[in-house]
């Protein structure tokens, strides 16, 4: 597995790679999944072999293994869904076993949830500031969790869809959505001790830092836990706050990728047949269709993340990553050639860390080792 740190000089226009391999414990497994910390330098990789079974690592940002972190192996099952909490060293991991397991680093704790899922876990993520984990599996069943200041978690709504779920995305907070009344330590009190969360999580988690007793809290954004699910059927479903589940499209095909591009207030959809639709939100969680491209690959097994501000990175099945700048339209190609490489290696998965600027490339050899 490869790691490629982005580096984006402020005096050039350019982009500059390294290249880093990941010393993995497991030379024969598959890595099927990878996720960055948003914050922390903590890679998590997701492998699976017959003989180790399902397996999760955490690396160091230089490819080193944490062997402090340790997650038991599933002897039958392997990993269908991986994700960081956004600030705390907190992993949620969900199995084809429909099992779901959260990872405290803080505690060094392995914790099972105890849900509704029966099926494969295909969705796992976290609000933009944390407060919420949606999960949901390919059966269609889907449950919201309000996430407290240690981690912990609590049921706030379920859905039994009936629909397999593949893809989630969190509604990045537009410029609309930041216009909020700044607030004083005293106004927090009063609505913390009247019940409102928020308030009592803003509250309980702030530490003053100087005499003032009026500090303002502006810049406090609330937490956007608006999100959308799409399924492999391509139904498109717009979940607010409270849970409420509409659906608001219908694709031409599987969902198998959805991004949200806040500063645009854009979704990306992509589908099946290789098929990126770019889309406007509205305040209700309805979509327009603004454009659409076909994109081209090996297969139809395609892997997207964003990889900075408006800028996607696309492999589909091949030795390559395409940047893509959604603004400009500028596209240009990462080859995954040279040494480090062989020519039948092909990308399996993409996770890109913001902090660090850094896009992590897993990839599997297939073809056959030739003895000299």
């Amino acid at each position: 597995m490869s790691i490629h740190n982005f580096v984006y000089p402020s005096r050039f226009k350019m982009s500059l790679y390294f290249d880093c391999i990941v010393d993995s414990p497991h030379t024969s497994a598959i890595n099927t999944h990878i996720a960055w910390h948003a914050q922390s330098a903590c890679l998590a990789v997701a492998a699976y072999s017959e003989e180790k079974g399902g397996t999760v690592n955490v690396y160091t940002g230089e490819g080193k293994l944490c062997e402090e972190v340790e997650i038991p192996p599933h002897p039958t099952a392997q990993v269908t869904s991986l994700v960081w909490h956004p600030s705390k060293r907190v992993m949620a991991v969900g199995w084809e076993s429909g099992e779901l397991f959260l990872w405290n680093d803080h505690e060094h704790e392995l914790r099972e949830i105890q849900s509704l899922h029966r099926a494969p876990i295909a969705v796992l993520q976290f609000s933009a500031a944390g407060t919420r984990l949606v999960s949901a599996d390919a059966s269609g069943a889907t449950v919201g969790w309000r996430v407290d200041n240690s981690g912990d978690l609590q049921t706030v709504f379920t859905h039994e869809l009936k629909d397999p779920l593949v893809q989630v995305v969190y509604r990045v907070n537009t410029a609309a959505d930041k216009t909020l009344p700044a607030l004083d330590i005293n106004g927090l009190a009063r609505a913390a001790v009247s019940g409102d969360e928020r308030a009592l999580d803003i509250f309980s988690s702030w530490r003053p830092r100087t005499g003032h007793k009026h500090l303002s809290m502006m810049g406090t954004a609330k937490d956007n836990l608006n999100f959308f699910l799409g399924s492999s059927t391509g139904v498109l479903y717009h979940v607010n706050e409270s849970g409420s589940c509409v659906e608001v499209l219908q694709a031409d095909g599987g969902i198998k990728r959805l991004l949200h591009h806040g500063a645009r207030n854009l979704l990306v959809v992509i589908t099946e047949s290789l098929v990126l639709g770019q889309f406007s939100v509205a305040v209700d969680g309805s979509v327009t269709e603004i454009n659409r491209v076909k994109l081209s690959g090996r297969t139809n097994d395609i892997q997207v993340t964003w990889a900075g501000a408006g800028l996607l990175a696309v492999s589909t099945g091949d030795n390559s990553v395409r940047l893509w700048n959604l603004d400009s339209g500028d596209n240009y190609v990462l080859s995954l050639r040279g040494p480090s490489y062989r020519d039948q290696e092909f990308v399996m998965c993409l996770s890109y860390s913001a902090n660090k600027s850094v896009l992590g490339i897993s990839t599997e050899f297939v073809g056959c080792e030739h003895s000299p």
